[in-house]
């Protein structure tokens, strides 16, 4: 219950952080952003621009009708950093977890445990030696989400016809044994063989097993 309360508390303040700063929607050059010490981070006004490095910690996360909020650990403290709601698991996909450093613009803090926002939806990202825009992210990690969902379709539809393949190979074997070929006597007995020599056969005529069957012809126990 407690834990609940949390996840609800945050995004309330998150939202009512947003409302009150219409600049956090403004987009955000990262020049003009500065770093401030973890312990002034709360003291800065709403809206001011602010970079921070750190590693994204995705697993403390909440959300509200707008945004999703996760948790970033730097070396000074927790933040927690705002994008666009229905583009998180792109940001996620372009962004894992490790080292970055973000540009934004301050929101505000958590209620719950008085930690800073960072928001980042208008704002941009550096990572492995390059910048940017957090728009550029969510599409860049849109297309290796949709690459990953074409290949394991790709995969499924490969298993599937490999399947169907196998089938299609017993049925063509189920064939070739219904159409076998087998020897009979031209000159009396109702047996047929697969020797051409069995029980002194002369002349023996080579026929197909179904052949062979509608004429009343019944295996040779010495052959079978």
């Amino acid at each position: 219950m407690k834990k609940q309360f949390r996840i609800l508390a945050a995004a309330l303040a998150l939202c009512l952080s947003l409302l009150c700063c219409p600049a956090a929607f403004a987009a955000v050059d990262s020049s003009s952003c500065q770093t401030v010490p973890y312990a002034q981070a709360t003291s800065q006004p709403l809206g001011q621009p602010i970079t921070i490095t750190g590693t994204p910690n995705y697993s403390a996360a909440t959300s509200n009708d707008t945004a999703f909020i996760f948790g970033f650990d730097t070396a000074d403290g927790v933040w927690y950093v705002a994008v666009q709601k229905s583009k998180f698991d792109a940001f996620k996909a372009a962004a894992p977890a490790q080292q970055m450093t973000l540009y934004g613009v301050y929101a505000g803090t958590l209620d719950v445990n008085g930690m800073p926002i960072l928001d980042i939806q208008n704002g941009s990202v550096l990572l492995n030696g390059t910048t940017s825009d957090t728009t550029a992210l969510y599409t860049a990690g849109q297309k290796k989400l949709d690459a990953q969902k074409a290949a394991a379709a790709a995969s499924s539809k490969k298993t599937t016809t490999t399947s169907g393949s196998k089938k299609s190979t017993g049925s063509a074997s189920s064939g070739q044994t219904t159409s076998q070929m087998v020897w009979i006597p031209t000159h009396g007995g109702k047996k047929y063989h697969s020797n051409p020599n069995c029980s002194g056969m002369k002349g023996p005529e080579k026929v197909s097993l179904s052949t062979a069957k509608s004429r009343g012809f019944t295996a040779c126990k010495k052959c079978y």
